[in-house]
């Protein structure tokens, strides 16, 4: 049973959309503390907007968000890897400075962006230059961009689209290893729903204007799967596939 110290967001009723015209509607849910939450659905269910809504970039149409033991500060907060300029002027070190707490050049702040550093494994490359970087270590770079703000709840938004196999796999150990051994809330929109099963306790399941949520295992079955994608043209053979591959 979950103590109401543990619920960072509480999501009642919740309706969203654009000029009154609801995209996605009811979402019953609570957000406690070291969970980690897989965010899938078929393109254009509304996932983007809840999570811009968590953040107070959209106004529901209806229902509330309630932050009880969080604030907007302690939300972290990843895009997609196209959000950023690939040719960005600025080193490592400096792209975490820019957001890291304290006064510039000051302790606090180097101290902060050493650790976030160490935390994504890129120690080693903190006077590379951005735009040198591989896709892959661009993103564990705006991971470690968030955590020199030492967020309780971190969001990512598609981290892993365009990166190859090997780079999605550290990006998913990287994760993992935060809700586990900081117990830091994770949001995570993916389109790998094989690895999203895998690798997420709870799900959001978005669907024909409604959210399923709840345990992974008791959501993201067959027949859930089927009737979120097949209508947007997904095979069931590649369902098959994806609940072999977990």
């Amino acid at each position: 049973m979950t103590n109401d110290k543990d619920i960072q967001v509480k999501i009642e009723n919740l309706t969203l959309g654009y000029s009154n015209n609801p995209l996605v509607s009811e979402i019953n849910l609570n957000i406690t503390t070291g969970d980690f939450w897989g965010i899938v659905g078929a393109n254009g269910q509304g996932k983007s907007t809840f999570i811009k809504s968590i953040m107070g970039l959209v106004s529901p149409l209806k229902g509330k968000i309630e932050y009880n033991s969080l604030k907007q500060a302690d939300i972290g907060y990843i895009p997609q890897s196209s959000s950023f300029s690939p040719n960005l002027p600025v080193n490592v070190s400096e792209f975490i400075s820019l957001a890291a707490p304290g006064i510039i050049f000051s302790k606090k702040r180097k101290t902060a962006v050493n650790e976030a550093l160490e935390t994504v494994w890129l120690e080693d490359k903190r006077k590379r230059s951005y735009s040198t970087l591989s896709g892959g270590e661009r993103q564990r770079l705006h991971i470690a961009r968030a955590l020199a703000r030492k967020p309780k709840l971190i969001i990512l938004d598609e981290p892993d689209t365009g990166l190859d196999f090997t780079s999605v796999g550290n990006l998913f150990d990287l994760l993992v290893r935060l809700n586990t051994e900081q117990n830091i809330t994770i949001l995570l929109i993916t389109h790998h729903i094989n690895t999203a099963i895998k690798l997420t306790a709870k799900t959001m399941l978005f669907t024909h204007g409604q959210v399923k949520s709840g345990n992974t295992k008791e959501i993201m079955t067959k027949e859930n799967i089927v009737s979120a994608f097949m209508s947007h043209g997904t095979k069931e053979a590649l369902v098959d596939k994806w609940l072999g591959e977990v």
